[in-house]
């Protein structure tokens, strides 16, 4: 069975612009995943310090969208964020 992923388009203004329908907020949106595991590689300075050389994420759970305003769940717009981030 094959299938995709539907994205629901936010109806702003511009269109497409992502606004809470709960409280208006156009600006600020909260990201969280579940089940998250981060791998960074670090390389060790001559002088004892660390660099961070490489990061991988693996997320084995949910992401959800949230207003960073209000916290209204909008993860229904969460596909469209992935789409528009540049």
């Amino acid at each position: 069975m094959h299938t995709h992923k539907t994205i629901q388009v936010p109806s702003g203004d511009p269109a497409g612009r992502l606004v809470c329908p709960a409280c208006g907020n156009g600006s600020r949106f909260i990201e969280i995943a579940e089940q998250v595991i981060m791998t960074t590689h670090f390389i060790q300075n001559r002088d004892g310090s660390f660099s961070s050389v490489d990061r991988e994420t693996d997320v084995g759970g949910r992401v959800k969208l949230f207003c960073g305003k209000c916290s209204a769940d909008i993860s229904q717009f969460h596909s469209h964020l992935q789409e528009m981030k540049f």
